[in-house]
């Protein structure tokens, strides 16, 4: 009779689980930034912060993009845009046109293309974890 009722229990929590994951995998939450792209330009000369504040706002400002970072230190530009109203070399167009300093389109290798995210640490558990995983299909 104890037996029975620990298998009951176990079969119980079994099924309440599989229900939430059911729920849980069919009624996700709307994605918010589906369909934003990310995008880099790479500065050839140093920037001051004036013009990298020029730069920005100018980014900023075009209908499409999400949002803009540059990091003074490296030269980079990066910047989210909307797929479909935005497109990588129009930004690039105007940038050029109003850097200062010479400018070249970020284009990524064709090993980085098939790494996937380039800031994962590809010694980490995490990835080893998802290759393990991915290597199944």
């Amino acid at each position: 009779m104890k037996l029975l009722r620990i298998s009951m229990g176990v079969l119980a929590a079994l099924v309440v689980v599989l229900v939430v994951h059911i729920y849980m995998a069919t009624h996700k939450a709307p994605v918010h930034n589906e369909g934003i792209q990310l995008a880099r330009i790479d500065m050839m000369a140093p920037v001051d912060s004036t013009q990298a504040a020029t730069l920005k706002s100018a980014v900023r400002g075009m209908p499409g993009v999400k949002n803009c970072y540059m990091n003074i230190p490296q030269g980079t530009l990066v910047y989210a845009y909307q797929l479909g109203e935005q497109d990588k070399h129009a930004v690039y167009a105007q940038v050029a046109s109003i850097s200062p300093v010479p400018c070249i389109e970020y284009m990524p290798s064709a090993k980085e293309m098939t790494s996937g995210c380039p800031v994962m640490d590809h010694s980490s558990l995490e990835y080893r974890f998802a290759n393990w995983i991915r290597s199944w299909s």
